[in-house]
Formats: C-alpha cells, structure tokens, sequence
C-alpha cells in the first residue's frame, strides 16, 4: 500500500440488517437487557399458538371479555397500588 489512510463507508442512515452485514458490521444481537422480555414475549405466543390449535374458539371475543372479567380485580388493585406509590 502507499500509506495513505482511506475512511471506511460509513453506513446509510436507514440501511437493513443484511445491508449492514455485508458492509462488515455483522449480524444484529439481541440486547442482553431485553432477553426476560424476548422470552416472556416467545412464551405467550407460543401459549397462545398451542390454545387455538387445541381448542375451538379460542380467539373468541367471549373468552377474552371472560378474562377481563375474571380479572378486574387485579386491576382495581393495580390502580389503587398506582396512586399509593403516587
């Protein structure tokens, strides 16, 4: 080489994951912070995957009024908790 420094390519405002990987950047991490999150989020759809494919009408809107029925009381209690720490 000559010894003249040339600048890399910075990468485009906007550029895709595989547009970033090709220019050296690698493939994009999952954020270890976000790891609970990610699985809690996995976990729900897998649950809720494995429900509609065992029972019928599971996505009903019946079931879920039913759900927000049976659980008002844990949000009146968060409510109320709210403006405790308030």
């Amino acid at each position: 080489m000559s010894g003249i420094a040339t600048p890399r390519a910075r990468p485009v405002a906007g550029a895709t994951a595989p547009a970033r990987a090709a220019e050296g950047g690698g493939a994009r991490r999952l954020d270890p912070k976000y790891l609970p999150l990610a699985a809690t989020v996995s976990l729900f759809a897998a649950m809720a995957l494995l429900g509609s494919l065992r029972y019928d009408g599971f996505f009903s809107a019946q079931v879920f009024l039913n759900l927000l029925i049976d659980n008002a009381f844990l949000v009146v209690v968060a409510v109320g908790m709210t403006f405790v720490i308030l």
